[in-house]
C-alpha cells in the first residue's frame, strides 16, 4: 500500500526550518538554578551527507558558557518523514567543566491553536491523545497499549512514562509512544538509550509540552572528555489515519533499525528449536537427529545458560524429573571456560552436527554480570573492572572501562570461534540502578556511569558484529526489557517477555503480547511450549516474526520413538510462511482484544510478496460464534485465491467479498488461518 506522505514531509521540514533557525527548542538544562533552552545557546551548523536516503546534520551547541559542547548527530530520512539524533557531551578545554542540571535532550510543544472560547467547549476542544506502550515484567500484561487523552484538569493534564530507578529501556515502558492531535494528525517518538530514560508530557494553557532524558544527571566533563546521552526521534504525521501510521513507523524501523548481513540483507526472527544448555552433548545430538531426521523446519539450535563456567550437574528449573535438583545457572555467569560435566568435549560436536544438518547456532551469554561464585579470578585480578549491585553475590562488569569491556569482547570472540557459534544471545538479569546511583556515585558526577556504560554497551555490538558480520543479536535482559531503536539496528529479541519461559503463561496473553509489539517493534519472537501440538496456543506464540520452539527443551520431552511429528512440522511451516506476510503490513482488527470476551484478530499484507493472512482467535470466554471484520489492503474488482491452515482446497473469492470478512467459530477456544493472495 503506497501512502500520501507529502503532508508528513512537510511538517519534517518545517520543524528541522525552525530548529535551524532558532525558533523552536530542541533541548533544555539547569544551570545554577536557572532553565536554559536551546534557542538561547550558540549553535554551529554543518550538513556533512545529503543523498536519498537521508540527509546528516551536525549541530553543535556552546551550552551557555560552561564549557560543555553538546553535539547533535542528526539525521533526516527522505524515504520516511522522520528525523532521528544521536547526542554527545564534549569538554574540548584544558580545566573541567561547570555543573551541567538536568539536561532533558528532548523539549517539544504543540503549541494549542484555540481561542479563550473555543476552551469552553470542553471535550469539543482540541484534545491531544497519548498512545503508549507497557514494557516488560515478565507478567500476562507485558506490552500492553495504553491510551490517555490529556484533560486541563488536576491529574488528568499530565502523564509520565518511563521513570526513576528503572535503567533497562523497556522494562517500564516501551520506549516508543505517539501524540495524536486528532485520528489523522500527531507525532511519533523513540527514546534512543538503554539505560534510563523518563517523558513527561503536560498540559499547559491549553498547550502540550513534552520534556525528555534521563531522570537523574548532574555532572561536569573532564578535560578532553565525552559522553554520550540519550537520544530521541521524531516522526511526522499529517492526513493519515492510525492504522497507516502504525504500519509506517513498522517500516521506518525495519528499513533504518533492523540488524543486516554483510551483504545488507535484512536479517529476521529465525525458527529455533531450544535446548537448555545444561542438556548433555549426547542428547543435543539426538535432538538433532531427530529435527533432520523428521524434516522440521528449524533454522537454528538455540543453546540456552548452564552451558559454560565450573563443572557441574545444572537442571532445567521446568523439567519435571529433576526440578529443584542443581539449579544454580546463574552462579557460574563470569566464568567463560566450558562446563564439562555435561560437554565434555565443549560444544564443537553439537555446533558441527547443526551445521551438517544446515541448522546455525544461538549461545546464551550474559557479559555484564559477573558472579562472585563463578569460580573464576578475575575479580581478584582486577577489581577495578567491576562496579557493585544490589545483588549482593553479584557485580556489574563495568563496560565504561575500557581494558574490562575489551576482556569481555575478546572473551566472546574467542568463545564463539573456538566452539563454533555462529550467532550470540546477550542477557541482563539485574538492574543496574544502585550501581550506578548508589553511594560510589559523585554529587556532581550523577548519570556519567551509566553514560559510560551504555556507550560501553554500544561499543562491544559493534566489535562482536564487526567480527561476525554475517550473525544476529538476540537481546533478552530478562525478556524483553531493553527494547530500544538504538538495539533494534543490530539485534531482535528472540524471548520477547519471559512470561513465556513457563509453561504455565497463557496463550491470550501471548496473542496480545505479539500484536502490540508488531505495531512498534516488528522484529519480535515468543516462547512456544507447544503442548501435544495444541493449535490455539501455538498460533497464539507464533504471531509474532519467528518462533522458539521449547516443545522438547530437556529430554524427557524429546520426540519419542515413533512420534509423529507431521503436525509439528505443518505448525512451523505454516508460521514461517506467517512471517513473509507479517513483514508487510499489519493490523489489529479487534481494538477491544483486552477483553477476555472478546475475539483477538490480526491482518497482514505483504504487497512486495503478494501474501497476507487473517488469524482469528476465538477465546474461551467469548460468546459469539461468528467473527466479522472489514479487512484492510483489499481491492474490491480483484480476485483472491484463499487457503485455510490444514485444509488442502483454494478457494476464490471476489475482493468485495473477501473485504466483508466472516469466519464461523462455534467451539470456544478455537483458532482459524487463513493466507490470501490477489491473483493476477
Amino acid at each position: 500500500m503506497k501512502w500520501d506522505l507529502s503532508r508528513s514531509f512537510e511538517k519534517q521540514d518545517q520543524f528541522l526550518k525552525e530548529i535551524m533557525a532558532g525558533e523552536r527548542d530542541l533541548f533544555s538544562f539547569r544551570l545554577s538554578g536557572e532553565t536554559i533552552f536551546s534557542r538561547t545557546c550558540p549553535v554551529t551548523v554543518t550538513i556533512e551527507q545529503k543523498n536519498n536516503a537521508k540527509e546528516q546534520i551536525t549541530l553543535c551547541y556552546d551550552l551557555a558558557g560552561t564549557g560543555v559542547f553538546a553535539r547533535f548527530d542528526l539525521s533526516v530520512f527522505k524515504d520516511f518523514p522522520y528525523m532521528e539524533y544521536e547526542v554527545y557531551f564534549t569538554n574540548p578545554g584544558t580545566e573541567k567543566t561547570e555543573i551541567i542540571d538536568t539536561f532533558r535532550m528532548l523539549e517539544f510543544c504543540v503549541k494549542s491553536e484555540h481561542s479563550y472560547y473555543e476552551k469552553l467547549k470542553g471535550w469539543a476542544a482540541k484534545q491531544y491523545r497519548i498512545v503508549y506502550y507497557l514494557g516488560s515484567v515478565c507478567d500476562a500484561n507485558d506490552f500492553h497499549r495504553r491510551e490517555k487523552v490529556l484533560l486541563p484538569r488536576y491529574q488528568e493534564g499530565c502523564l509520565t512514562l518511563g521513570g526513576n530507578q528503572v535503567c533497562r529501556s523497556s522494562e517500564c515502558h516501551l520506549p516508543f509512544f505517539r501524540i495524536d492531535l486528532d485520528d489523522f494528525n500527531g507525532y511519533d517518538f523513540g527514546i534512543g538509550w538503554t539505560g534510563s530514560w523518563q517523558a513527561e508530557l503536560e498540559l499547559n494553557d491549553g498547550s502540550l509540552w513534552l520534556h525528555a532524558g534521563m531522570p537523574e544527571n548532574r555532572f561536569y566533563l573532564k578535560p578532553g572528555e565525552t559522553l554520550r546521552g540519550p537520544g530521541a526521534f521524531i516522526g511526522f504525521r499529517a492526513d493519515l489515519a492510525e492504522a497507516d501510521q502504525i504500519n509506517v513507523h513498522r517500516h521506518f524501523m525495519m528499513t533504518h533499525h533492523a540488524p543486516r548481513n554483510s551483504r545488507g540483507e535484512q536479517i529476521v526472527p529465525p525458527i529455533t528449536a531450544v535446548d537448555w544448555g545444561g542438556i548433555k552433548t549426547d542428547d543435543m545430538l539426538r535432538l538433532l537427529d531427530a529435527i533432520h531426521e523428521h524434516d522440521i523446519p528449524i533454522e537454528v539450535h538455540w543453546i540456552d545458560t548452564a552451558w559454560m563456567g565450573f563443572d557441574g550437574e545444572c537442571n532445567h528449573p521446568c523439567d519435571p524429573e529433576h526440578q529443584a535438583e542443581h539449579y544454580e545457572w546463574w552462579q557460574r555467569v563470569g566464568n567463560y571456560r566450558i562446563n564439562r560435566y555435561p560437554h565434555p568435549d565443549g560444544l564443537r560436536p553439537v555446533t558441527d552436527r547443526a551445521r551438517q544438518y544446515g541448522l546455525k547456532t544461538l549461545a546464551w551469554f550474559e557479559p555484564e554480570r559477573y558472579c562472585l561464585k563463578c569460580q573464576a579470578d578475575t575479580h581478584e585480578k582486577h577489581p577495578d573492572w567491576f562496579l557493585k549491585t544490589r545483588a549482593s553475590d553479584s557485580l556489574l562488569v563495568d563496560l565504561g572501562n575500557d581494558e574490562a569491556r575489551k576482556w569481555i569482547t575478546g572473551n566472546l570472540i574467542r568463545t564463539m570461534h573456538e566452539e563454533g557459534i555462529e550467532n550470540y544471545r546477550e542477557d541482563m538479569n539485574v538492574c543496574p540502578y544502585q550501581t550506578w546511583y548508589g553511594e560510589q556515585e559523585p554529587a556532581d558526577r550523577r548519570g556519567v556511569r551509566e553514560m559510560k556504560h551504555i556507550a560501553g554497551l554500544y561499543q562491544m555490538w559493534r566489535d562482536l558484529r564487526n567480527e561476525f558480520p554475517d550473525m544476529f543479536i538476540d537481546n533478552c535482559a530478562s525478556g524483553g526489557r531493553r527494547l530500544d531503536y538504538v538495539l533494534a539496528t543490530d539485534s531482535f529479541p528472540l524471548c520477547q517477555s519471559d512470561y513465556a519461559c513457563f509453561p504455565q503463561c497463557e496463550a491470550d496473553a501471548e496473542q496480545l503480547q505479539n500484536s502490540y509489539l508488531n505495531e512498534v517493534y516488528p522484529l519480535h519472537s515468543p516462547m512456544a511450549w507447544m503442548h501435544n501440538c495444541d493449535l490455539y496456543a501455538s498460533f497464539s506464540s507464533g504471531c509474532g516474526v519467528g518462533i522458539n520452539s521449547k516443545f522438547w527443551n530437556f529430554p524427557c520431552r524429546y520426540p519419542k520413538p515413533g512420534e509423529d511429528m507431521s503436525l509439528y512440522r505443518k505448525i512451523l511451516l505454516a508460521i514461517k510462511e506467517m512471517r513473509t506476510c507479517i513483514l508487510g503490513n499489519f493490523y489489529l482488527l479487534t481494538p477491544d482484544a483486552q477483553k477476555r470476551t472478546s475475539f483477538c484478530a490480526t491482518q497482514t499484507y505483504n504487497e512486495a510478496e503478494n501474501c497476507g493472512y487473517v488469524l482469528v482467535f476465538r477465546r474461551a470466554e467469548t460468546k459469539s460464534g461468528i467473527f466479522h471484520a472489514n479487512l484492510f489492503e483489499i481491492e474490491p474488482d480483484a480476485t483472491y485465491e484463499i487457503r485455510e491452515f490444514s485444509k488442502e482446497e483454494l478457494q476464490t473469492v471476489s475482493g468485495k467479498d473477501l473485504a466483508d470478512f466472516t469466519a464461523e467459530m462455534p467451539e470456544p477456544r478455537s483458532v482459524r488461518l487463513f493466507f490470501y493472495r490477489k491473483m493476477d
